[in-house]
């Protein structure tokens, strides 16, 4: 793991340490999923950013399961109210 830092307007801003994973190629979209269950998904396209803060469960697959959610159920809804 690599610990990776975001340029803000010309500073740079510790983000953590987090595994990025492209999520979309068309969409533009990647996420960083956290060491404790912690996503960071980004869609360029969309010019969207969410996140969400949780534990980790070592039962289920929380890559998987996190980006579904926000694949499936976040995104859409917070799409359709940018409308």
């Amino acid at each position: 793991m690599q610990k990776f830092t975001l340029d803000l307007q010309g500073g740079k801003e510790d983000i953590g340490i987090y595994l990025w994973w492209i999520i979309d190629k068309h969409e533009q979209a990647f996420a960083g999923v956290g060491d404790g269950g912690n996503v960071i998904y980004i869609n360029q396209k969309k010019d969207l950013v969410i996140s969400i803060m949780s534990l980790f469960d070592s039962k289920i697959d929380i890559q998987k399961e996190r980006i579904e959610l926000i694949k499936n159920h976040i995104e859409p809804m917070v799409t359709l109210m940018m409308v």
